[in-house]
């Protein structure tokens, strides 16, 4: 995901002057580790001389740092390739996070930061689990998370909460709920289905839930883990004039390095019955993929295999529906064939590991 975000952002006329890359614990005004370490890393691809090897065992680091400051990893790749200067960057930091970092964040970020780098508590981690406040997910639910690699938790989220950011959508995409022809305006802010809005007030209550934390934590199996700041999903009906762009199905997955367990997710905002665009996906690949990986012919790109002829099932459900998959499971979404959008929160959770 990473090196595609960055294919698409034109190079600064301004490069780092220097290959050698901080050391993490070297700071700016903000007082954050990495973070001007993040900054080095991108000028010097902008050159053509950064240690790909590098990039791939911190991107993890990078992307909890994202996440934890609310900033969205696509805006913050752009940010860091249009900033000519750290300097630039970090007050861009500061502009997004909207407040103070307070000292207990900041002093809690960059513990972790060490932790990473000096391994001091990662790889341990997993072994001093809490048991979760209470059990969320149904014996049935289980079954089908080890079944099909999904979940459904029905009714996880407030209606009400649901609709607030609805509302705060349409609202920041000057569409009318009511009104289908300004469904399918043009806006900066939308990119075929995907909507670039990441840390609106409406969305971090949602992500703050601590029913939300509990099926992650559950589902992981662990403690501390990093609640994603992404983006929405608006899904129109489709018009004769307006056919559904994709994301078919796809994984987004790093098949350079082995594979190990990961989750995705996303939140309902709108009832979705089957047809209305509904989050498909192919349930059981997870048990397939090591085999199905092995038997490809020789220096074959599994992204780009052609998923037609599998079996995708479309999941219905209604507003407030977490659905959480493994990575492994081949996923997208589907044409809407119903009368209304359908719209989504992408939320995820991770552990943060090398």
């Amino acid at each position: 995901m990473q090196n595609e975000l960055i294919a698409k952002v034109p190079p600064s006329d301004t490069i780092a002057q220097s290959t050698t890359l901080p050391c993490y614990k070297e700071t700016g005004g903000l007082g954050l580790f990495q973070l001007k370490r993040m900054w080095h890393k991108v000028q010097l691809q902008k050159q053509g001389c950064a240690d790909k090897k590098i990039i791939e065992n911190e991107w993890s680091l990078d992307v909890m740092i994202m996440d934890t400051l609310g900033l969205g990893l696509t805006p913050t790749i752009e940010s860091i390739f249009a900033s000519d200067s750290f300097f630039e960057f970090e007050n861009w930091v500061k502009k997004v996070h909207g407040r103070a970092i307070s000292n207990a964040k900041r002093n809690q970020l960059n513990k972790s930061i060490v932790s990473f780098f000096e391994e001091t508590d990662i790889k341990n981690e997993a072994a001093s689990v809490e048991t979760p406040r209470y059990s969320i997910l149904t014996p049935l639910q289980w079954q089908s998370w080890d079944d099909n690699g999904y979940v459904i938790i029905p009714a996880l989220v407030p209606k009400k909460l649901c609709e607030d950011v609805c509302n705060m959508l349409y609202e920041r995409l000057k569409m009318d709920k009511n009104n289908p022809a300004s469904w399918y305006s043009c806006h900066a802010l939308k990119q075929g289905v995907m909507v670039q809005i990441f840390n609106d007030i409406t969305m971090q209550v949602i992500r703050s839930l601590p029913q939300v934390r509990d099926v992650f934590e559950q589902l992981w199996g662990r403690k501390n883990l990093t609640v994603s700041t992404d983006r929405l999903s608006f899904n129109p009906p489709q018009t004769e004039s307006w056919q559904f762009p994709g994301p078919n199905l796809h994984w987004d997955i790093n098949f350079n390095k082995p594979l190990t367990f990961a989750t995705q997710g996303l939140l309902y905002l709108t009832d979705v019955t089957a047809e209305q665009g509904a989050f498909s996906c192919v349930p059981g690949f997870h048990k397939k993929i090591d085999n199905w990986l092995a038997n490809l012919p020789k220096n074959t790109n599994p992204h780009s295999f052609n998923f037609d002829k599998c079996h995708s099932t479309p999941l219905a459900a209604k507003a407030g529906s977490l659905i959480v998959w493994r990575h492994t499971l081949p996923h997208g979404s589907c044409p809407n064939k119903g009368d209304t959008p359908r719209i989504v929160q992408y939320i995820n959770m991770t552990p943060l590991s090398k």
